[in-house]
């Protein structure tokens, strides 16, 4: 991703997570995600791996999945994507998880 789409998932998610006019950069902090993302999640499972034998930064971070409960109980979003930090892939998931809600993206 280049940055001027790095910037546009940033807003996405802020404004999804209603702190878009705090100017944070998710895909850039980890800390950021579990700060003002996760607690959007209710209850949530996140699963995010490092692979092995992978050259450092270099698609070496993959967020398989989110497990999140509703009232019809789990629901996995596939979101299966491997890019250079832990913290672009889960904005990838928690991305795809948004689509989805307005119907944007097949689950």
């Amino acid at each position: 991703m280049n940055e001027q789409e790095l910037l546009e998932l940033d807003i996405k998610l802020g404004e999804w997570a209603g702190v878009v006019h705090l100017h944070l950069r998710f895909t850039q902090s980890l800390g950021a995600c579990f700060q003002w993302l996760m607690p959007e999640l209710d209850v949530c499972i996140v699963e995010v791996r490092k692979g092995k034998g992978l050259p450092k930064g270099k698609g070496a971070y993959s967020c398989g999945a989110i497990g999140l409960q509703t009232k019809q109980g789990w629901v996995h979003y596939d979101a299966e994507s491997t890019v250079d930090t832990a913290s672009l892939a889960l904005c990838l998931a928690i991305e795809k998880l948004i689509d989805s809600e307005k119907g944007e993206d097949k689950l």
